[in-house]
């Protein structure tokens, strides 16, 4: 086995660590749930997720069983129960929260699950995460209820959906035309010349699917 599953764990403690650290020494959130070096490994265990399953699927398929997305759902409850009462409980709070998306994750993905709403705000995903600070912004002055949780998703979803259409998609259409590439591109734009007459459909879904593991978790 490659040694880079081993490394990504290491990196992901490494950041749990260093979340305790800022915690005892700050009474400050901001300071443990913003900066990139506390929060990265969210990437690295969505790389470790693509690892296992585009280079081990074998085990990556006998993983996904029942139990792991039951754990996975468990390990989230807290998030969904209670509140964010300290920095220390923040830092921990993203560690159990990273492990319960990466186990449903792992669940999810070797199973036909079809909600095409979720799937037409899921194309939209990547500018959502980069946007979503935005609309989080102005709702994060009110005091935190259902309302204004609802508001805040909301706003977030929109304004993703509205700079994907405006920004990342025309990019990804002037790159595909600018450097053209024999798979498609996350929106499905382009396909090499010797395929656009009979383009594989089962491909382009199953070439997305492998795009979307790869991004960072929410």
């Amino acid at each position: 086995m490659s040694i880079l599953p081993y490394i990504a764990v290491a990196l992901i403690t490494v950041c749990l660590i260093l979340r305790l650290a800022v915690s005892l020494n700050s009474d400050n959130m901001e300071a443990v749930l913003f900066p990139t070096n506390l929060r990265v490994d969210a990437l690295f265990a969505g790389v470790t997720l693509g690892y296992f399953f585009h280079l081990r699927r074998g085990e990556f398929t006998a993983l996904s069983r029942w139990g792991i997305g039951a754990l996975g759902l468990v390990l989230l409850l807290p998030s969904l129960l209670t509140d964010t009462i300290s920095p220390l409980f923040a830092s921990i709070q993203v560690s159990y929260n990273l492990a319960g998306f990466s186990l449903v994750v792992l669940w999810a993905s070797t199973r036909s699950i079809r909600v095409p709403l979720l799937a037409k705000v899921g194309r939209y995903s990547y500018s959502i995460y980069l946007w979503h600070l935005v609309g989080t912004a102005f709702w994060r002055q009110h005091e935190m209820s259902f309302l204004s949780f609802s508001g805040d998703v909301i706003a977030c979803v929109a304004i993703g959906i509205a700079m994907g259409a405006m920004i990342e998609f025309p990019m990804l259409h002037l790159r595909d035309r600018l450097f053209p590439s024999s798979q498609p591109s996350r929106n499905g734009s382009t396909l090499a010349p010797a395929d656009r007459s009979a383009p594989d459909r089962t491909k382009t879904r199953d070439t997305v699917a492998s795009v979307r593991l790869c991004l960072p978790l929410p």
